[in-house]
């Protein structure tokens, strides 16, 4: 649909919003069986495009070089009413928490330890910096710090070890060196006649790593396809003979490599992992301990700032029948854009979540037809006065959007010099389709994987309630059959194509800040998150990593 690509100056947002338009790309039979989403896609599509601008002034670009990406960093369902209902101030907030008070306190005397911080810092970079640090010991490191999410503390460190040669590397035989390096093609060694050697399953750790490097894999990497396939075979084969630890260990991998996992989620995670590790760095896991804790309280005080905002909006009490989810609307942000420094970001990316969430419910299941039409003229005029025609339930809506839209561009002004309010009116035209052409395959490969992962987490809700068909069900209508599982096993491996396909952009020079980059990788890492215990019932659940990231700190 032409008609949904608008200007786009703020690209993960557009990976994020726009994926009602590729629910008509993923499926043909969509246009043919529900001629109203093509209207539905094109007035959400211009309240969207409203919102891009602002948040592309908040990104700061990154400096990690390209290649740490490819060479170290093999790195919602509905919430329970607990967690939906907002909270009224910072000791509300508290009383919510699945620990004790006495924790909380406790644990909070880690958060403000900057000296502490500062002092494991220095050891840190003097370890890097050592003149006679073996490249693959730095590298390993490197991926150590990264899978922690410190990494951050060291951003110069890592650029400078990067830069050296990797022909220094000395790995021998060593399989899961290899696969740290598997980027530089030397995979050759232990393969046979163009198949990997049996032998190399005696090796069980090292054929771990090669399977989490072949999930870099891109299209037509063909020895990654078969490293894939191979290391998946022996490594389910070899958990029946396993510790129940490693064997754990071994099924989270199985189930989720590290490629595709939320980067706070992976950290916290890791942490204890790493804390059972006999040569692991004492120094290395205090410090991340102290940073999860630090940057879990940051957390705290930006959900504080957001559950205040959408309390005062006043957006639920008015429209009872839209979705209340501002703690789902911060995980998304969190997961999106990690790394602390971005905290301005998250807070105003959420709200923008909050906001399009409720808009999508008027279009989904509560605005005639008429009224809809109506909004889209309001949002495309972008004037006070243009509501004047709006049912009252649409006014309050809309002049949610209008002041929020606002408010960040003020601060936008503030902090930066900038004004973007005048480019938040553009709208969906000829013109602004002309200037996305052609349209970042990142973008699109980013906002795929969502709308696949929203429809295998949200198709059965949608259709009890007559909502239009999910892409398991187009499969199902064109290739006619009737297994739902069948169906969604072939949206797992359109995925897992698409993924192929975004990881061949992290070798392509798209022009685009690494930042923006990231960021829509994330979207894709966070979309299973958010969507994936709608399609397996036994996966966490949102509720579950709400309370992980953001309600219970590091305490031993």
């Amino acid at each position: 649909m032409a008609s949904a690509q608008a200007i786009n100056t703020s690209p993960m947002v557009a990976c994020a919003f726009n994926y009602k338009a590729e629910r008509t790309k993923t499926m043909s039979s969509i246009r043919a069986c529900f001629v109203s989403e093509s209207f539905t896609v094109s007035c959400r599509s211009s309240v969207r495009s409203s919102w891009r601008a602002s948040l592309s002034w908040q990104m700061r670009h990154d400096t990690v070089p390209w290649r740490t990406l490819r060479s170290c960093m093999c790195t919602l369902t509905p919430l329970s009413p607990s967690l939906t209902k907002p909270h009224k101030d910072k000791d509300s907030v508290r009383k919510s928490l699945p620990i004790s008070s006495a924790e909380l306190e406790e644990a909070q005397l880690g958060y403000n330890n900057t000296t502490a911080i500062e002092e494991l810092q220095g050891r840190i970079q003097r370890k890097l910096a050592k003149k006679d640090l073996e490249p693959m010991e730095g590298l390993m490191l490197i991926d150590t710090l990264q899978r922690l999410g410190i990494a951050y503390y060291f951003d110069e460190e890592i650029d400078s070890l990067l830069e050296k040669p990797a022909d220094g590397c000395k790995i021998g035989n060593d399989l899961s060196q290899t696969a740290l390096l598997f980027s530089y093609n030397i995979f050759g060694e232990f393969t046979k006649n163009g198949r990997f050697r049996e032998s190399l399953s005696q090796d069980v750790w090292g054929v771990l790593s090669l399977y989490e490097a072949s999930y870099m894999g891109g299209e037509n990497e063909d020895i990654l396809s078969q490293a894939m396939k191979f290391t998946k075979t022996h490594l389910t084969q070899a958990l029946s003979n396993m510790a129940p630890k490693p064997a754990e260990r071994m099924r989270g991998a199985l189930e989720l490599p590290r490629h595709h996992r939320m980067d706070r989620l992976e950290a916290r995670t890791y942490i204890d992992e790493y804390g059972r590790e006999i040569n692991g760095s004492p120094e290395i896991l205090q410090l991340a301990k102290l940073d999860f804790n630090r940057v879990q309280s940051l957390h705290q005080s930006e959900l504080n700032e957001i559950i205040r905002w959408w309390k005062d909006l006043g957006l639920i009490d008015n429209l009872r029948f839209a979705r209340d989810r501002p703690l789902e609307c911060f995980l998304w942000s969190v997961g999106i854009f990690p790394e602390p420094q971005h905290s301005r970001c998250r807070i105003e990316l959420t709200k923008t979540i909050a906001i399009l969430l409720v808009i999508d419910d008027v279009f989904d299941s509560y605005g005639s037809l008429d009224e809809l039409i109506l909004f889209n003229d309001a949002i495309k005029r972008w004037d006070l006065s243009a509501m004047e025609k709006l049912p009252q339930y649409m006014k309050i809506c809309y002049m949610a959007l209008y002041n929020t839209t606002n408010d960040i561009g003020f601060r936008i002004l503030k902090r930066h010099g900038l004004s973007v309010v005048s480019h938040l009116k553009r709208t969906i035209n000829e013109q602004t389709i002309k200037m996305m052409e052609p349209y970042p395959k990142l973008f699109s490969c980013a906002g795929r994987i969502l709308r696949l992962w929203d429809d295998l987490g949200t198709a059965k809700e949608e259709q009890e309630r007559g909502d239009v068909a999910s892409s398991m069900e187009c499969h199902m209508r064109e290739n006619n059959i009737s297994s739902d599982s069948e169906a969604r096993e072939h949206v797992r491996q359109l995925i897992q194509s698409l993924w192929r396909e975004l990881n061949g952009e992290l070798v392509t020079s798209t022009g685009l800040p690494l930042s923006t980059v990231k960021a829509c990788f994330n979207v894709s890492r966070t979309s299973r998150v958010i969507y994936q215990h709608g399609d397996d019932d036994k996966a966490s659940g949102v509720e579950d990593h709400v309370n992980s990231l953001l309600f219970r700190p590091i305490t031993h």
